[in-house]
């Protein structure tokens, strides 16, 4: 069944709007971020779309930006995978001097994670391409993770 609104006759399926999986991942993500800033008593916002970053946040010092990054499971690899790029088909590089903060969100745990921009950095003044955060300190052949779940928790 289509419904259509009063204003504008915007079709609807079913009474919700058909959105990407990938869009409602997303919203969902940065949802959840300002629930957890929220939460641990900082005043957090939605920013305007087009910006390059997603959530402001007042800590009473401070209004930092932060760039929320979410994935909804684990890839085939056990670990979880987030691109660093911004736009349509992740291409655009993000620069460091944007943002203040990541949130990288894990859905299934609903979990979220802040890194300061520059702890992910590269010498360019942009991020990586990418990060995966994984459950365990060490891989399987006994060397150090750097991003490991549960080491990030808050704003520092």
């Amino acid at each position: 069944m289509i419904v259509f609104l009063k204003y504008g006759m915007l079709p609807y399926k079913g009474g919700a709007m058909a959105l990407s999986k990938e869009l409602q991942t997303g919203k969902s993500g940065e949802h959840l971020v300002c629930f957890d800033l929220i939460q641990q008593g900082y005043n957090a916002f939605l920013a305007d779309q087009g910006l390059p970053y997603d959530v402001i946040v007042d800590t009473g010092k401070q209004m930092l930006r932060i760039q929320v990054k979410t994935v909804s499971k684990k890839n085939a690899g056990n670990g979880y995978a987030f691109s660093l790029r911004s736009g349509k088909k992740s291409n655009r590089l993000i620069s460091i001097e944007s943002i203040d903060y990541m949130a990288f969100v894990f859905l299934d745990k609903r979990i979220v994670q802040y890194i300061p921009s520059p702890f992910i950095a590269v010498k360019d003044g942009f991020f990586k391409q990418s990060v995966v955060f994984y459950e365990t300190t060490k891989d399987s052949k006994g060397n150090q993770r750097k991003y490991i779940l549960g080491g990030f928790n808050s704003l520092q």
